[in-house]
């Protein structure tokens, strides 16, 4: 008789690996050529849960409430506007 053996495996957060302003822009770059609206939202919370919202806020020159309020709408053009804006602005820094 075969022994089942349940192994325990955490879900994968790419967070934990976005550890640098340069890591996070390039993360919503990259989001950002796929061109699916989706995605690029999952990629901004990624981005939040890896620096924080209030730094991608104020990386894509906006209020903390601004940032909420377009993530909000779910307005696609919108969205792609904070997120190239963030993804600038963190990979210039990177490169400061």
């Amino acid at each position: 008789m075969v022994q089942r053996i349940r192994a325990k495996t955490l879900p994968f957060d790419p967070a934990y690996y976005l550890d640098s302003d340069e890591a996070v822009g390039a993360y919503l770059a990259d989001a950002l050529r796929e061109d699916d609206p989706g995605q690029l939202r999952d990629a901004l919370r990624t981005a939040f849960l890896a620096c924080g919202i209030r730094a991608i806020a104020e990386a894509a020159g906006m209020s903390h409430m601004a940032m909420c309020e377009v993530l909000r709408s779910g307005h696609a053009q919108a969205v792609r506007s904070v997120a190239q804006a963030a993804a600038d602005c963190l990979v210039d820094r990177a490169a400061d």
